[in-house]
């Protein structure tokens, strides 16, 4: 869903934009998702500056979103926690929630 498109033959080499099959939704909720992450995740964001440095910002958010689905996967796979949450920003969220759902 998130790969670049390779086309090979002999030694030569082409990549090209990433491939649009799969849930063009899901993509889309992805790239959203990889925006905030490039601002506030303590882990992706120095990933989205070297990256965005190199190569331009829209890659570096593609980058962004392809790695946190990896995350995703190995973290549902694994059934653990990530870690690359803030506690403080978390604990607002719960709290803000709590609040909700007493009204």
């Amino acid at each position: 869903m998130m790969a670049p498109s390779l086309h090979q033959s002999g030694d030569v080499r082409h990549t090209r934009r990433i491939t649009k099959q799969g849930n063009k939704r899901v993509r889309w909720f992805l790239t959203e998702a990889a925006k905030n992450a490039a601002r506030y995740d303590p882990k992706l964001r120095p990933f989205y500056e070297r990256i965005g440095s190199r190569k331009g910002n829209n890659k570096a958010i593609i980058a962004v979103a392809r790695k946190m689905l990896v995350s995703i996967y190995w973290v549902l796979t694994r059934n653990e926690y990530y870690y690359g949450d803030r506690p403080e920003v978390r604990e607002r969220k719960v709290k803000k929630l709590e609040k909700l759902s007493e009204r």
